[in-house]
């Protein structure tokens, strides 16, 4: 069931949509890397078959689709070459709700998913941005 609350903006740095696909590609992408992606996966599903990890990203965007982001500004850095989730960018611009959203901004960074810290500044700015909507300063 999808949560009836209806944000005014999310902003997120390298995001991680699918991560049935993480795990998937964890083999031959990202050898010895991010283990801990089974533990995640398994505490939602018992399975950690192929075809349950793809159910769990069907599930994740059906979900998603179904959300209400028509109040929402999204802002999504990401990294174009990122080795954990390549999909993220390309699912959410898909996404119904995120099409119905007031504002979908991208900025991609050359680079894989640890690699140019400037996505986390411009993730940092974004914030800032956010917070003077509402009067609130930063320093």
């Amino acid at each position: 069931m999808v949560p009836n609350f209806k944000p005014y903006a999310i902003n997120v740095a390298k995001p991680l949509l699918n991560l049935g696909y993480i795990a998937r590609r964890a083999a031959l992408d990202r050898p010895g890397g991010f283990d801990t992606i089974f533990d995640v996966d398994g505490a939602i599903n018992r399975s950690l078959s192929f075809e349950k990890l793809k159910e769990l990203d069907q599930k994740t965007m059906n979900e998603l689709g179904q959300s209400d982001l028509s109040k929402t500004r999204l802002f999504v850095a990401y990294m174009k070459n990122d080795d954990y989730d390549d999909h993220a960018v390309a699912e959410l611009k898909k996404s119904p709700a995120v099409r119905n959203a007031i504002q979908f901004s991208i900025k991609g960074f050359d680079g894989r998913h640890n690699d140019d810290p400037a996505v986390n500044y411009w993730f940092i700015y974004r914030l800032y941005e956010i917070m003077g909507n509402f009067g609130r300063k930063y320093e």
